[in-house]
Parts: structure tokens; C-alpha cells; sequence
């Protein structure tokens, strides 16, 4: 029996094409998700080893008031809690310092595993943190629902739905197929191999079977209304991520520009704080001013620049959403 001609049998080789992609963009998605969190995961190590050097500076700076007031202490211009104020701040900096360091290492840890490579490889962060990058092309991409990941996946879905319903429309379409038969068969009164009189009659045909289904329950018509319903549902899919979308953007755009907005403010207050931290700084030099004021004028450095970071992980952390809800985190 050799099949000559079945519908449906071209519609699956039109399917494949079409299953091959859709596969391969399930696998695109997964990347982009993957792609999301080393980004964030990335940006995290950078502004925490750029934290890290302030926190550094800081313990400098409040290693030096301390030899200074134990300086001032021996020659009875300051009191003995003035020390003690300078050794807690200093140990709460160098303790924080020391959580800090470790928070990195796990980070770095946490990337490897992310980005899929063995926790002994080294990994080498090579960008720098640049606010200016960070705002550079602000807000000005276009936006193609195509350019998302989820919309191209559901439209290959709703091709492959397609092709179902085209399938399920065919079967009605009868299959043909060519027949061919030969047999030999032997006849005796005696055992048939030893009888020299044994008739030996062959038989052949060659032929057309034409396959055609008269009645089926209505088995196909609901086998293609179902096909119909699933490529509805896929169509409201479609919709609704379409809208979700839209309203991921707005949140995101709008994120990204209050992040700015607020880094901005931080960067204006961490000059000050510089500012009022060094014009404290040099009053007590002159003895004009006390170590209290100093170590108040730190606690306020070191809260800004906290802050700072913070915020900008969080205009980092904004963008990349922003970029990833546009299609363009590449």
C-alpha cells in the first residue's frame, strides 16, 4: 500500500516550519528573561564596588578624627567621650564596610549562577558607572508590539492554531492511496512439497482505495470549532497583552523619569554634604568647632552618599524595565 494523497499531510509540513520557530522563540524569551536579571545583577556589583570606596574614604576620614582627638585627649582639649563617639562611628563604618565586601562576593556569586558559568571562573566587570550614559537617549525609542518577545511567540501560536483549523477543515477531503497485491499458494492430495501433481494457482491486483467518511458523529465539525475557539482565545491573548503592555510602559517611562528626577537631587545633596562636611571640618581644625559637629557632618556625608547609590540602582533598575517593556534591552 503506498499513500498517494492525505491533506493533512501537507499541512503538518507546513507546521513544521512554523513549530521550529516557535520554539525558538520560546527560547529567545527565556534568554531575555536571563538577560534582565545579569543586568540588574551586574549594575548591583558595579554601584557596590563604587560604594565600597566611599565607605573606604569614610573610615579614612574617621581613622584620622580619631588619632587626632586621642592627640587632643593626651593634651586635655577634649574629653574621653569624644573618643568613644569617634570609635563607635568608626566601627559601625568599618562593620558596614565588612557586610558590604561580603554582599559583593555573593553578588559576583549570584551573577556566575544567572549567566551560567562555574562559581570558580573569575568574573572582570568591565563598564564603569556614568550618569550621563545613564541618561543618554532618554525616553526617545519607538515601540513595535512586534519588538516584544511575548507578542511574537502568542502571533506564532495563533499561526500554528491556524494551520490546526486548516487541518481539521481538510480531513473532510478524502485520502487516496495505490494497492498492489501478489500471492502463490499450492494445492495436493499428498504433502504439498513432494507431490509432483500439486497445483500452484497465483493470484495479483493492483488498484485504487479511495478513503471516503460519509458520517463521523460530527466528531470533525466540533474538532473545528474547537480550532476556531482556541484561536479566539489566542486573539483576546493578544489583547490583553497588548494593553498589559501599554500600561507596563507608562509605569516604567514614568519610574525611569521620577528616578532621574530624584538622583538628581541626591547628586545636589551629596554636595552639600561634601561642602558642609569640610566647612565643619576645617572650624574644628582652627578650634573653633567641636569633634561632635565633625562626626555629625560625616553621619550626613555617609547618609547621602548611601542614599545616592540607592537611587541610583533604583534609575538603573528603572531603565532597565523601561527598555526591557519596549523590546529594546539588548
Amino acid at each position: 500500500t503506498q499513500l498517494l494523497f492525505q491533506p493533512d499531510i501537507f499541512v503538518g509540513l507546513e507546521a513544521r516550519k512554523t513549530s521550529l520557530v516557535y520554539a525558538q522563540q520560546n527560547i529567545d524569551l527565556a534568554k531575555e528573561k536571563i538577560k534582565d536579571s545579569a543586568y540588574k545583577r551586574y549594575y548591583a556589583i558595579l554601584i557596590a564596588e563604587k560604594q565600597l570606596l566611599f565607605i573606604h574614604d569614610g573610615v579614612k576620614r574617621l581613622e584620622k578624627l580619631l588619632h587626632d582627638n586621642e592627640i587632643l585627649y593626651k593634651n586635655g582639649f577634649v574629653e574621653k567621650l569624644d573618643i568613644d563617639k569617634t570609635q563607635v562611628q568608626l566601627t559601625n563604618l568599618q562593620t558596614s564596610e565588612t557586610s558590604l565586601h561580603n554582599a559583593i562576593n555573593l553578588a559576583y556569586a549570584a551573577l556566575k549562577y544567572t549567566i551560567g558559568i562555574p562559581q570558580n571562573d573569575i568574573v572582570q566587570l568591565k563598564d564603569s558607572l556614568s550618569v550621563e550614559n545613564l541618561k543618554l537617549n532618554i525616553l526617545v525609542d519607538t515601540f513595535n508590539y512586534q519588538d516584544r518577545k511575548e507578542i511574537t511567540l502568542l502571533t506564532t501560536a495563533k499561526q500554528l492554531q491556524k494551520l490546526d483549523l486548516k487541518r481539521n477543515k481538510m480531513s473532510y477531503i478524502p485520502t487516496l492511496s495505490a494497492v498492489a497485491a501478489y500471492s502463490v499458494s499450492g494445492q495436493a492430495k499428498n504433502f504439498i512439497l513432494s507431490d509432483k501433481a500439486a497445483i500452484w494457482p497465483q493470484a495479483s491486483y493492483v488498484g485504487l482505495n479511495l478513503n471516503i467518511s460519509l458520517f463521523d458523529g460530527l466528531a470533525r465539525k466540533s474538532k473545528i470549532e474547537e480550532s476556531r475557539w482556541s484561536i479566539e482565545k489566542i486573539e483576546n491573548t493578544l489583547t490583553n497583552v497588548q494593553q498589559a503592555i501599554d500600561l507596563e510602559q507608562t509605569i516604567n517611562k514614568e519610574s525611569f523619569k521620577n528616578a532621574i528626577l530624584k538622583l538628581d537631587a541626591q547628586q545636589r545633596n551629596i554636595k552639600l554634604a561634601e561642602e558642609v562636611y569640610n566647612t565643619t571640618k576645617k572650624k574644628y581644625e582652627q578650634g573653633l568647632g567641636s569633634s561632635f559637629e565633625v562626626l555629625q557632618g560625616e553621619n550626613d556625608l555617609q547618609q547621602s552618599q548611601s542614599n545616592y547609590f540607592t537611587t541610583l540602582y533604583e534609575a538603573i533598575v528603572a531603565k532597565i524595565n523601561y527598555q526591557q517593556s519596549i523590546g529594546k534591552l539588548e
